[in-house]
């Protein structure tokens, strides 16, 4: 008996998305636009990092962003520092830079759920 319940819940609740072959559920789908509003309550803008003290710091945005999220990301690191590489978009940062990058990607996510 409990199996036929199972059953029929399966057939019209969240179990019948369980993949069968490995026994989890799928993917949630990634989204296709990020939005960055200065307006939202938790919008958070971080300090301007600078390599030397001779450059201008960029003006903060002040409007909303809509933009698509990269489709590929990678790192590599060396003794000196790390290369990011953004959709094919490189960007190096020296050892101190990525330190910065990380701590504030640490408080960036901190309050996240995923």
């Amino acid at each position: 008996m409990a199996t036929q319940e199972g059953t029929s819940r399966s057939s019209k609740g969240k179990a019948a998305d369980i993949d069968e072959k490995t026994g989890s559920a799928p993917l949630p789908q990634a989204p296709t636009e990020l939005s960055f509003d200065p307006q939202e309550r938790a919008y958070k803008l971080y300090p301007a990092h600078l390599a030397t003290g001779e450059l201008d710091v960029p003006e903060a945005p002040t409007k909303a962003v809509t933009t698509e999220p990269v489709q590929v990301f990678r790192l590599a690191a060396g003794p000196s520092g790390v290369l990011l590489d953004l959709d094919g978009e490189r960007a190096a940062l020296s050892t101190q830079q990525a330190l910065e990058l990380k701590r504030d990607l640490d408080a960036a996510l901190a309050g996240l759920n995923y």
